[in-house]
């Protein structure tokens, strides 16, 4: 075949053919040059070809004007309009000249198409050698008038299109599983010796694939190149496991700080296999080794001591140095994780040494802190929840039992105030509830008591005994059992009961002034001396006659006082 680059434009792309032959490496007799063979086989075929050219020119063609044989061999006449009769099948009798010309464009195109698909293959060209002779006797035909068998022949050379398109496909398939196969064997070639059985295998199938597809049994080479990649595939696989062997020889000389014998063993593999990422990767790590390990040494001490602070530093360092160290990698986040557990259980130990204190606050400041070393962890948050409540539930034990001792102090007011705590923190809590109830209306009773008492006082004050006198009553009707009377109560007590005793007063008249107690009682006229009891108290004493200016003044009656004889005249005119 042609070299690739020195293709015209339009021309179909050729596959580069890697030749390679198995017996050449050992200096077999087949080693010889494949090319001048080919070329030999090529001649052979193209002569073939020439024959078969011929031989069909030269086969006779039925002529019109000599009829066409029927199944008895008779031969039959012309139709009356000069067409030829066709004893095929009905689906080619009476062809119009119109209809064979569709046909015949039909098959041109259909020519033209494949044409434009096929390379220098040599079947490929046999067969359209093939289809383009029997386009050439199908025009033989329509030129002799044969109508019938030219549209056959040109309906048989469509189908014939359509098979070839096929075997076209067919070998482009083959073809690009053949240039998948060749990629194989070039990147490999330098390694092949860690899998020679399973190389061998893929090039005996590579062979047989190649031998298909030269004599145009595409299918079979396809499915031939198709098991050569697979062999193919197995051997890097048994490469892959050897280079891995390797490498892991080499990664453990690595972490155990033996430099010069990790250096050895991944240039052995670049020197196999350049390209090899993992390779480079460890070489390059090689040189730091010198630092790498020793930290390593040194983390790992102090992580046995149980200095796990100072050998998380050591750790991060080497990690910083090499990133793709394993172990300082495994150490840094073990250890980290190792030191965020310690401190998780510690949290939680101190809340729960804080909750046996009952240091509510204290126990939640450390489940907080635990909640964020751990955000995702339930147990802290339900810990914050199940504590808080504990706190909610002693915070309403010690307000109930102030409430109880203010109550069994007769303190109402502080067990009001109290009760009315434990409302605050848990609305609805039956027994404050009714307990503020009741110290509400103990509170308003010694209030109504004291302001009673007060009352009392005042109108002692001012004289108002009697006043004051129900006033006390109402404060002792309402004062609680338990509650002692005070030094004050027990003076006003004391008061309000020596003014409790009625006092005569001694009146006198001249019997036309009318006298009266203002509020009290009317004395009407009278001569002389009129004498009345009064309880102590502040009363006023009036005097009126018609004609003359009325007299008004005020008695102050107090227990234990005599008061002189009280004189009302009205005597002075208006």
């Amino acid at each position: 075949m042609s070299n690739d680059s020195e293709q015209k434009p339009g021309s179909v792309k050729r596959r580069r053919i890697v030749q390679w032959n198995t017996e050449a490496e050992n200096g077999g007799p087949s080693a010889k040059a494949p090319k001048k063979k080919l070329k030999k086989t090529t001649i052979f075929m193209g002569v073939g070809i020439l024959i078969a050219i011929t031989i069909i020119f030269f086969i006779p063609i039925p002529d019109s004007q000599n009829g066409v044989q029927d199944d008895d061999g008779k031969a039959t006449q012309e139709t009356l309009d000069g067409s030829p009769l066709n004893t095929g099948t009905a689906k080619y009798r009476f062809v119009s000249r119109e209809r064979i010309d569709r046909f015949k464009a039909e098959a041109v195109s259909a020519i033209n198409v494949v044409k434009k698909l096929t390379d220098e293959h040599e079947v490929l060209l046999q067969t359209l050698l093939m289809i383009e002779t029997n386009f050439d006797r199908a025009n033989q035909l329509i030129d002799s008038g044969n109508y019938p068998q030219a549209m056959e022949l040109f309906d048989s050379i469509t189908d014939s299109v359509e098979e070839f398109k096929k075997l076209i496909a067919l070998k482009e398939q083959a073809n690009a599983r053949y240039d998948d196969f060749l990629v194989l064997i070039e990147e490999n070639e330098k390694i092949r010796m860690f899998a020679p059985f399973e190389y061998e295998i893929a090039v005996n199938f590579g062979i047989e694939g190649r031998n298909a597809y030269e004599t145009g049994r595409f299918s079979e080479a396809f499915n031939a190149f198709t098991a050569a990649i697979a062999a193919m595939k197995e051997m890097e696989d048994q490469i892959l496991t050897s280079l891995s062997r390797m490498e892991l020889k080499g990664k453990k000389a690595l972490t155990s700080g033996y430099k010069s014998k990790a250096v050895e063993i991944f240039e052995e593999i670049l020197n196999l296999q350049p390209d090899n990422e993992l390779a480079l990767r460890n070489l390059t790590r090689t040189q730091t080794i010198d630092q790498v390990h020793p930290l390593l040494s040194k983390a790992k001490a102090l992580e046995k001591r149980g200095d796990l602070e100072e050998a998380l530093i050591a750790f991060e360092e080497a990690f910083d140095i090499d990133s793709y160290s394993i172990k300082a990698q495994q150490g840094k986040y073990r250890l980290a994780k190792t030191i965020k557990d310690n401190k998780y259980s510690q949290l939680i130990a101190y809340g729960e040494s804080a909750i046996d204190d009952k240091l509510w606050d204290e126990a939640i400041g450390y489940y907080e802190t635990a909640s964020k070393v751990y955000p995702d962890l339930q147990d802290p948050k339900d810990a914050i929840a199940k504590t808080r409540e504990m706190k909610r539930q002693a915070m309403i034990s010690a307000a109930l039992n102030k409430a109880h001792n203010y109550e069994r102090a007769y303190d109402w007011y502080k067990a009001r105030d109290a009760y009315q705590e434990v409302l605050d923190i848990e609305s609805g809590h039956e027994e404050a509830t009714e307990g503020l109830v009741n110290a509400g209306k103990l509170v308003r009773s010694i209030l109504r008591f004291e302001n009673f008492l007060e009352l009392a006082q005042e109108k002692t004050v001012k004289g108002e005994f009697q006043e004051a006198i129900y006033d006390f009553n109402e404060a002792m009707a309402l004062k609680p059992n338990y509650l002692p009377l005070g030094d004050n109560a027990r003076r006003l007590q004391k008061i309000l009961k020596e003014q409790s005793q009625p006092v005569e007063i001694v009146f006198t008249s001249d019997g036309s002034t009318w006298v009266s107690v203002s509020g009290y009682k009317m004395f009407g006229k009278f001569k002389g001396e009129y004498t009345e009891s009064f309880l102590p108290g502040n009363y006023r004493v009036v005097g009126r006659r018609k004609g003359y200016q009325d007299i008004l003044f005020e008695v102050r009656v107090r227990s234990g006082r005599q008061l002189p004889v009280i004189n009302v005249v009205c005597n002075e005119r208006i």
